[in-house]
């Protein structure tokens, strides 16, 4: 593919001449670092990278953390665990048993994000939910959605 044919194809002459006239227009102090601003607003959101850890939510149970990186910005959000303790009502034993239990299951939780479900994303608009829960949902063989509120 020649440079021409290139430059056709992703209407770059056009983009960048709207740029370099919206600098223009602006007075920009550093006509580059706005153009550069502009393009970057321009393009489409997508899903660069999703990263999942353990963490300890506030009554030190375990629960899932997730990093959902785009083009545009990072993203964060966690889950309180679903079987949380009941604090003074949980026994000592029961407590530690029923808190080993949630780490190995936010442990295989934090395995299936980071090694299936972030190859599935990255690439996706991080706006089209019901996609993400469906790919999601196809790759785990689970039923269950998936909401994604802070993306």
């Amino acid at each position: 593919m020649s440079v021409q044919e290139y430059l056709g194809k992703h209407l770059l002459s056009r983009k960048s001449e709207e740029a370099l006239n919206t600098a223009v227009r602006a007075k920009a102090p550093n006509p580059a670092l706005f153009i550069v601003g502009h393009m970057r607003r321009e393009a489409p959101t997508v899903i660069t990278r999703v990263r999942a850890r353990q963490i300890l939510d506030g009554r030190s149970a375990p629960a899932v953390e997730v990093e959902l990186h785009t083009n545009k910005a990072v993203h964060r959000a966690s889950t309180a665990s679903v079987g949380a303790l009941e604090g003074a009502a949980a026994d000592a034993a029961g407590a530690s048993e029923r808190r080993k239990f949630l780490a190995r299951g936010v442990a295989y939780a934090v395995r299936v994000i980071n090694d299936k479900v972030s190859e599935a994303l990255v690439g996706m608009d991080p706006q089209q939910q019901t996609q993400i829960d469906q790919a999601i949902m196809h790759l785990t063989g689970r039923a269950t959605r998936f909401h994604s509120t802070s993306i």
